[in-house]
């Protein structure tokens, strides 16, 4: 079924809850060197800083991810488009 006997053994630890693998930074321990060396990069990687608000990232998906869930809802109120639908409203609503 795999191809090297480590990778069986890596397989077992999702069903053990082995979590060998731990962050010299803090807390966080994981099953996996590759999540290990993932997360290492939150303590020493580049950070990605949001342009609307103090928030940092230590990935660009994740800012791209906040700045779509946090700011974009604002940005739309704020566009033209949203002037000439309020416009619009208030228009019908007049009537």
């Amino acid at each position: 079924m795999f191809a090297h006997r480590g990778n069986m053994l890596d397989h077992q630890r999702t069903h053990t809850g082995e979590r060998p693998f731990r962050c010299s930074f803090c807390a966080y321990s994981c099953g996996y060197k590759r999540d290990l060396n993932r997360h290492i990069q939150t303590h020493m990687g580049e950070r990605y800083a949001c342009t609307h608000c103090p928030r940092m990232f230590s990935r660009p998906h994740l800012l791209r991810q906040h700045v779509n869930m946090q700011h974009m809802v604002v940005s739309q109120a704020n566009s033209p488009q949203a002037d000439v639908e309020y416009e619009r409203l208030q228009q019908s609503s007049a009537v």
